[in-house]
């Protein structure tokens, strides 16, 4: 099973699932998902069961906290598949917040994931 998990509280932008099977050679069913909380559940569950991409918005919105102080963004996320030794078949990064891409390109990249 192959599972292409689309994270982001806005947008519904399906141009890099869809360039998907030419940069894999393989099908992929989408997932969206609009909370940090969301993304963290289907990684949980799929991990070691699927091959997943992860396609990552680090800005969340409100209403997505993991605890009282702070609303959760895609760097939780990133730190989440480091601790949790999610395989990946590949990442991409799709926010705005240049600062927010960085450190999540970053983590990810040190531990070994790939930049699709």
């Amino acid at each position: 099973m192959n599972i292409y998990i689309y994270v982001d509280d806005i947008r519904d932008d399906d141009t890099f699932f869809k360039k998907l099977p030419t940069y894999t050679n393989m099908e992929w069913i989408p997932i969206i998902c609009r909370t940090a909380i969301e993304a963290a559940s289907f990684l949980e569950y799929y991990n070691g069961r699927a091959n997943i991409i992860i396609d990552l918005d680090h800005d969340l919105g409100e209403g997505n906290e993991l605890d009282d102080t702070r609303t959760p963004n895609g760097y939780d996320i990133c730190k989440k598949i480091v601790e949790w030794g999610v395989p990946l078949v590949g990442f991409h990064i799709h926010s705005m917040n240049s600062v927010g891409v960085a450190n999540m390109r970053q983590l990810l990249t040190h531990y070994g994931y790939k930049e699709l």
